[in-house]
């Protein structure tokens, strides 16, 4: 059985629309699925919503500010008692994550090509990245 933080989680997936790269985070060594590449994110603290929570989460796990506004929900994953969303972030450039800015869940922040991601990817997000309905959501994005 999987072991989750709360009814209701959020991430982040980075898209660079310059280079078509995706930013994740490697986890580290203290979390589930640890050394994998996934998406920075936690859960929905009481009387947060999921934007507002994975802003709170890019701070915290990588020291990136991301205005909640401009997140565009990706996916909305569902099961008995938990809920999952993700959120796509739009960048122009690659921004680095200077190993000060990471937390305990981080490791480090990498990215990657989509045509060669590394055999290291979350499970959950491997499924993401593969699914049409999502990879359409950013097929029109342009730089």
């Amino acid at each position: 059985m999987i072991s989750r933080w709360g009814r209701q989680a959020a991430g982040v997936l980075f898209l660079c629309s310059t280079t078509r790269r995706v930013g994740l985070a490697l986890r580290s060594a203290y979390v589930n699925e640890p050394h994998t590449y996934g998406l920075v994110g936690g859960a929905v603290d009481p009387g947060e919503d999921a934007r507002k929570a994975v802003s709170r989460e890019a701070w915290e796990e990588i020291g990136c500010h991301l205005d909640p506004r401009k997140l565009v929900e990706l996916h909305v994953h569902r099961e008995p008692g938990f809920q999952y969303t993700t959120y796509l972030c739009v960048t122009k450039q690659e921004f680095q994550v200077p190993p000060e800015n990471l937390n305990w869940e981080t490791d480090a922040f990498a990215w990657l090509d989509l045509a060669s991601l590394p055999a290291n990817i979350h499970p959950d997000v491997a499924i993401l990245l593969a699914d049409p309905e999502v990879s359409g959501c950013w097929a029109g994005v342009r730089d």
